[in-house]
């Protein structure tokens, strides 16, 4: 283990043993979320590392009358920023432990990701659970390691790289002062200074490279600050684990929790007064519990505040199309939550384009709920649907048949005056949602995103803001690069800027669209190389309408929608 600050952990663990058998307190929840090494993708959804934690982990809690559940929420080539921004709804409000590995999606500002995320889950108005946050990392070459080094290199290979590795297999017989030169290490992103300052809320990491470094020379190991130990060495070259991995992360994991969970067993045996039964031992239990420390309320003030200063401001919300995450739940400016409406569903005989969406409704994950009676219209056209988002009835047909809309099908209905919501159109993105149903890997994060164009109409969003910020923000797909075309269509035009007009309550407002190459602080830079982009608007508490709308006859996507 590697800075760890556990006792708000174990103060969980032993609010837990010491609840009433029907207290909420016996369940514990625990999210796994970041890339698709925690989604699975080298492997089966059900055997990715948090369901080999839960596998592992499960029984002695079982035992102890506490009810451990697991959950994966990561999202296969999706980036840090703006997943960090939107943890409520992928992790869901209930979480107590989150396993948060972003690493392989970072920028080169790594320590702003983990805490623009850290101040979300440490939130109590966001996670009433008060959750702690465990970051697993190895810190490898971003190169393929292996081998054995000689005692004379020993000296020559960074820290935290222990053990019997050496550079790639150009430099692995080759005199040891020429090694270093052939192969760099990723830039090494500390998490310390954030453990320490967010200690009181539970903070720790760990590193699964230090744990079994002794074993280097039977397992090739790559990059991306997690291990690769389950492929064979003939297998194709990348940052993911394989099948073996995940089982031996998900053991380490679940031998780090269940050592915390054996500590505080074997502490509670010891102050238990002995032959206490019955109620007698259940008012020593309330009191043992009312002893212990809480959760501070506040947040310290942010460590790279000064850095990023617009993008710190407390309780993000957050509108996405992505899945897996909880139902979507919304406030007003003055903290009350949003009901949806109920809105009868409309008969129709052709579902052929989508079924409409119903504004103010529960449609769509729960974020029509946004919706303005006044919006152009907005058809669901996810084309696989999961367990997680509900497919909708008239759409069960096309689920069943495993078909999905094709760009062509979007082009109509934006051309038809209408919006959609539908999947990625990028080889990727429909590569692999393909292969998660069809070769039975079952991987659960589906990419959906905002479709429209110039005769698509003005979609409008009901907006609360709860405190003044100088912005809000805005996320293009998943998957591409802005500048690799190649992996995108045409049609997905990922910078959005360049083909969407925005307005904020009447009021056009592309103007204060911050383009890419002017000045601007550090943090709008930040927004701009993640995919997305930054309104630069004034914005007072209460409510606003956005209103978008696509300037040609390309499709623009949406994949995120952050304001405060």
């Amino acid at each position: 283990k590697l800075d760890f600050h556990d006792e708000a952990m174990l103060n969980r663990l032993r609010r837990a043993l010491l609840s009433e058998p029907k207290s909420h307190l016996r369940n514990l929840t625990v999210v796994a979320g970041g890339s698709s090494v925690t989604a699975g993708h080298d492997n089966l959804y059900a055997q990715s590392y948090p369901f080999a934690f839960e596998r592992a982990a499960s029984c002695a809690f079982s035992a102890a009358g506490i009810n451990l559940v697991v959950r994966n929420a990561a999202l296969g080539a999706n980036k840090a920023f703006p997943y960090g921004m939107c943890v409520q709804p992928e992790f869901g409000s209930d979480v107590d432990l989150v396993v948060y590995e972003v690493d392989a999606m970072m920028n080169l500002d790594g320590p702003n990701e983990w805490e623009l995320a850290m101040r979300s889950f440490f939130n109590p108005n966001m996670f009433p659970n008060r959750p702690s946050f465990i970051h697993p990392t190895t810190g490898v070459s971003s190169r393929d390691i292996w081998g054995t080094t000689s005692e004379a290199c020993r000296d020559k290979i960074p820290p935290p790289i222990a053990g019997n590795l050496s550079p790639n297999n150009k430099c692995r017989y080759q005199p040891c002062p020429e090694c270093p030169s052939k192969f760099h290490y990723r830039e090494q992103r500390d998490f310390s200074s954030l453990a320490n300052l967010y200690s009181e809320f539970g903070t720790g990491a760990f590193a699964p490279l230090l744990c079994i470094a002794k074993h280097s020379d039977k397992w090739k190991f790559s990059g991306s600050y997690t291990i690769r130990a389950g492929k064979q060495l003939r297998q194709g070259k990348g940052w993911h684990f394989g099948p073996y991995g995940h089982k031996l992360f998900g053991d380490m994991l679940a031998f780090i929790y269940l050592k915390m969970f054996l500590q505080v067993i074997t502490e509670v045996e010891a102050a238990k007064p002995p032959d206490l039964h019955g109620p007698g031992l259940m008012a020593w239990a309330k009191g043992y519990v009312a002893r212990l420390p809480t959760t501070p309320e506040s947040l310290p003030e942010p460590q790279l505040a000064k850095e990023y200063p617009a993008l710190y401001l407390d309780s993000p919300q957050c509108a996405t199309t992505f899945e897996p995450h909880q139902h979507l739940t919304f406030t007003d400016h003055e903290g009350n939550p949003i009901v949806p409406k109920n809105v009868p569903e409309e008969p129709s005989d052709d579902n052929s384009t989508g079924v409409r969406v119903r504004p103010g409704s529960d449609d769509l994950l729960g974020w029509a709920v946004l919706l303005a009676e006044s919006s152009a219209e907005l058809v669901d056209m996810r084309d696989y649907c999961s367990a997680f988002s509900g497919c909708p009835p008239k759409l069960q047909h096309r689920a069943d048949a495993r078909a999905f809309y094709s760009s062509q099908d979007v082009a109509a209905v934006a051309n038809s005056g209408k919006w959609a919501v539908s999947i990625v159109e990028n080889h990727n993105s429909r590569g692999e949602v393909q292969m998660g149903f069809t070769q039975s890997f079952g991987w659960k994060d589906r990419k959906y995103v905002l479709q429209g164009n110039n005769n698509s109409g003005t979609l409008k969003l009901n907006l609360h803001m709860k405190q003044q910020s100088t912005g809000f923000v805005l996320c293009g797909a998943p998957f591409c690069r802005r500048k690799d075309p190649a992996g995108c269509a045409r049609e997905n035009r990922i910078h959005v800027s360049n083909g969407l007009a925005i307005e904020m309550d009447g009021v056009d407002v592309s103007s204060k669209i911050h383009r890419e190459g002017q000045p601007g602080p550090p943090d709008i830079r930040k927004v701009e190389r993640d995919m997305c982009l930054w309104v630069g608007v004034e914005l007072s508490p209460g409510p606003h309408t956005l209103g978008l709308r696509g300037t040609d006859d390309l499709l623009v996507n949406i994949g995120h929608i952050i304001w405060w």
